[in-house]
């Protein structure tokens, strides 16, 4: 009646009236009433253009058109927004949920009309609505929604203004989560601006990990300034050494300040302390030998036998992973009694054996600088350079993610790398400082290494793992220095390092300086196609999966599978005989370059979750369609898709290739079995590797591995991880993605590396290990057995409310372990607070006065 009345005349009390009715109407009596108004929608419309504009009543029944609109369904115009600016613009509150949807969608329309080319600026006003939108979002629990509005109209920056102590952290939780799915440099933006958010509401350990994740010193010490919480500052220097970002910078900042106890956290002073409480809470401090992992089958038949070089060999690594980081074990760690027996033990290995021997003694030490370095010490008088090479890369792991003061990585090894003549001791000493310094970026280490790199004289597998070392000390860094060295010797003409077996580490320490760079890679990718010989077909493809690892950036993962796809092709038309007598212009694929290819897909895909099933489905379609080299780098990706975390799919398919008729693709996949399951005591692939020992019992370098596969499962008792992930899933390590890069290039040829004589390349994976544990402490850092509950962790980013983090949950006193996918709560919430929202590593918890 008010709608008619107003066309028929009525004059400004209709019209009045009729605004009223349509924004006075809740949401359950708008549908009934509004289906007999929308037809007469033109009519109204076209008394609404016959009104001079700017009148009070030419705005009231904008305001009432407004409305209208945003329930016809060919509003393709954005008339709901065009009224809505030109109307009194009344409080968003009463109008009801669709309309407020419909005025979103199409504001975001219009900016996205805006961005293109040739487009229309966004109506005036616009700003201020998308600010009241936001606003009317975040003040009624739907924070997800308001950053999909400034996300949509590019003002993301807006969001900590629309922030408080309550709302931040579902916002932030979303925004993270949408960062994976953004173009560069969106995906930046996104990260920034949820640390701004975390800052605004105090959240300072989270946005101590969102820092951390930009990589910004900056913001590192940002947090330390502006939080005056000595506790919280404490848990923000525990997590820096956990997820081992204690870079030259942040070490710097952190001395400024004068506190020690920061630094001892930030530089892992005490992790030993923290493993061996982990070990004795779990009663598993007494040492395992390597014969109790090399089990026979259960079916009854004996165990297979290496010959006597290789099987001491396998006992020898095995017996390291197995002990790692608990500084005691049955036969390399001496006494003052048994100090012969341990000398007797590494001596019994041949060759290049006892490198691998005397550096798995180094893993036994790992991270006890104090208690490790005398027994390494008596090795490095030795005469015998396979033993000193060994013990030089013994001290590298000791170092491995801890600080001491006196760096005595540095005052050990440098002497050996500058002075010594032989190429083992050389490369060894390279290699234990790249292991020791991985990620500090640290000046003096990378002159020393700058310096072996640029000695005219250095041979080629030294030069080869020099390079590898400075790309994982400045790995992420992209500095300029490391990256002209390498360059400066590809372009010169060394023949020498293309062709060394080592030469694709040569080409990864050059990716690695750029992980995670994305675009920053582009100049020298450009470059590396100029590159002679073979070089130029692998290095373009290593510095695509370096600087998109981890990212989930589809567009790389697409160029690489291209790269598969035109080796095939090559193949086929050569065996078509379509392609006789023209010559190769150079710029096709060779089968490193697609092995490397298929390996790039998982490293960039494999952290996040829609990304790495799409990335198996791709692995399984190569299986079956692709290349000799292809298939034989699938074994290894499928690892990197859940390094840690035995995937029973992947785990199939893993188990059918240790069987395939080609050696190579069986003994990648018997080795990812060991990196799928690492440190997990995995009962299924623990028979799976029982019944390959017996099935390859005649095959000398297959069982090698097998045994190796059985050391990575067992490895550390059970308490080491090797996967990338923590924070809940926030953080990604760039040490571990690093190190498990450079295990996947050891599977270009296993067989001569890793089974022949480069077998202490094993110890790259040593800057990937971590505790899987939670250990709860008081401020003085004595450990406090609080109740916790343990489950796989939900995704609860979007979601309103409060719903629950975890499921299938078992509840436990703390340390506890936590599996791939785990996550940890605290039970008795009325009696302690974590400091920390990320229940991993150390964190202190606070008891709660009654």
């Amino acid at each position: 009646e008010a709608a008619r009345a107003a066309l028929d005349g009525a004059g400004e009390v209709a019209i009045r009236k009729l605004r009223d009715e349509i924004t006075a109407a809740t949401s359950t009596e708008a549908g009934f009433q509004l289906k007999w108004v929308l037809p007469m929608i033109g009519e109204l419309k076209a008394l609404y253009d016959s009104q001079p504009v700017g009148q009070d009543l030419t705005k009231a029944l904008a305001d009432g058109l407004s409305v209208l609109f945003s329930a016809y369904d060919k509003d393709a115009a954005r008339d709901c927004l065009q009224l809505r600016l030109a109307g009194t613009q009344p409080a968003l509150k009463g109008l009801g949920h669709e309309y407020i949807q419909c005025l979103a969608a199409q504001v975001a329309a219009a900016y996205q009309a805006a961005e293109e080319e040739g487009g229309e600026a966004p109506p005036a006003g616009s700003d201020a609505l998308v600010d009241e939108i936001a606003g009317f979002y975040t003040s009624c629990g739907r924070e997800s929604d308001a950053v999909d509005l400034l996300l949509e109209t590019s003002q993301l920056d807006r969001l900590p203004s629309f922030m408080d102590g309550k709302n931040h952290t579902r916002a932030c939780q979303y925004l993270l989560r949408c960062a994976s799915y953004l173009p560069p440099p969106d995906d930046t933006k996104a990260v920034e601006t949820a640390f701004e958010c975390y800052m605004k509401g105090e959240s300072f350990c989270s946005a101590c990990a969102v820092a951390m994740r930009l990589g910004s010193v900056e913001r590192v010490a940002r947090c330390f300034e502006t939080c005056t919480d000595a506790t919280v500052r404490h848990q923000m220097a525990l997590q820096i050494g956990w997820e081992n970002h204690c870079t030259e910078a942040v070490s710097e900042y952190l001395e400024s300040l004068g506190t020690d106890n920061l630094m001892e956290a930030a530089t892992n002073g005490r992790l030993t302390e923290f493993y061996r409480a982990l070990a004795q809470d779990l009663d598993v401090v007494e040492g395992r030998e390597p014969e109790d992992v090399f089990k026979a089958p259960l079916s009854g038949s004996t165990a297979a036998r290496l010959d006597s070089a290789r099987n001491m060999l396998a006992a020898t690594v095995v017996n390291g992973l197995l002990n790692a980081g608990f500084c005691s074990d049955k036969h390399l760690v001496s006494g003052d009694e048994d100090s012969q027996e341990a000398s007797n033990w590494i001596f019994r290995n041949k060759e290049h054996g006892k490198i691998s021997a005397t550096a798995s003694l180094g893993l036994v030490m790992m991270w006890d600088i104090d208690g490790g370095l005398p027994q390494v010490d008596k090795y490095l008088y030795s005469k015998d350079s396979q033993v000193l090479a060994g013990a030089l890369l013994a001290v590298g792991i000791i170092n491995s993610g801890v600080r001491n003061e006196c760096d005595p990585a540095i005052a050990l090894l440098e002497g050996h790398l500058t002075d010594s003549t032989d190429r083992s001791v050389q490369s060894c000493a390279a290699l234990g400082l790249g292991i020791a310094y991985c990620g500090t970026c640290h000046s003096a280490v990378k002159e020393m290494l700058l310096g072996r790199l640029n000695t005219e004289d250095t041979d080629a597998e030294t030069l080869c793992l020099t390079a590898l070392a400075l790309g994982m000390v400045c790995i992420g860094t992209a500095d300029d220095d490391v990256v002209q060295a390498i360059l400066g010797i590809v372009m010169s003409g060394e023949s020498r390092v293309a062709d060394c077996p080592l030469a694709p580490f040569f080409v990864l320490g050059l990716g690695l300086t750029f992980l995670q760079q994305q675009n920053g890679v582009d100049a020298v990718y450009e470059l590396s196609k100029a590159f002679p010989g073979e070089l130029s077909r692998v290095t373009p493809v290593v510095l695509k999966a370096c600087a998109y690892s981890g990212t989930g950036n589809v567009l790389a993962v697409q160029e690489l599978l291209g790269m598969c796809v035109t080796h095939q092709t090559k193949l086929d038309e050569k065996q078509e005989g379509k392609d006789e007598g023209e010559e190769d212009k150079g710029d096709s694929p060779t089968s490193s370059s697609v092995y490397l290819a298929v390996v790039g897909i998982a490293s960039i895909a494999g952290t996040e979750k829609v990304g790495a099933e799409m990335a198996r489905r791709a692995l399984d379609h190569l299986l079956q369609y692709g290349s000799v080299e292809a298939r034989k780098a699938v074994p290894m990706a499928l690892a990197l898709l859940g390094p840690s975390d035995p995937d029973m799919n992947i785990l199939d398919t893993l188990s059918r290739l240790s069987h395939d008729t080609s050696g190579e693709v069986a003994m990648n996949a018997t080795l990812a079995m060991g990196l799928l399951g690492a440190g997990t005591n995995n009962a299924r692939v623990a028979g799976i590797l029982r019944n390959l020992s017996s099935y390859y019992g005649k095959d000398q370098a297959i069982l090698f591995t097998v045994r190796l596969a059985q050391g990575l499962l067992h490895m550390g008792k059970g308490l080491l991880t090797l996967s990338p992930l923590s924070a809940n899933g926030t953080l990604n390590s760039k040490r571990a993605l690093g190190s498990l890069l450079a295990m996947s290039v050891l599977g270009l040829d296993l067989k001569g590396l890793l089974a022949g004589r480069f077998t202490h390349l094993l110890y790259l994976l040593v800057p990937a290990l971590r505790p899987r544990m939670f250990m709860a402490v008081n401020e003085k850092l004595k450990p406090v057995p609080v109740p916790c509950r343990v489950g796989q962790a939900i995704d609860t980013a979007g979601q309103v409310g409060n719903p629950k983090t975890i499921s299938g949950f078992q509840t436990h006193k703390a340390p506890v372990l936590l599996s791939a996918g785990d996550k940890a709560e605290l039970a008795a919430t009325d009696l302690y607070e974590a400091v920390s929202p990320f229940l991993e590593g150390v964190v202190i918890v606070k008891e709660l006065e009654e």
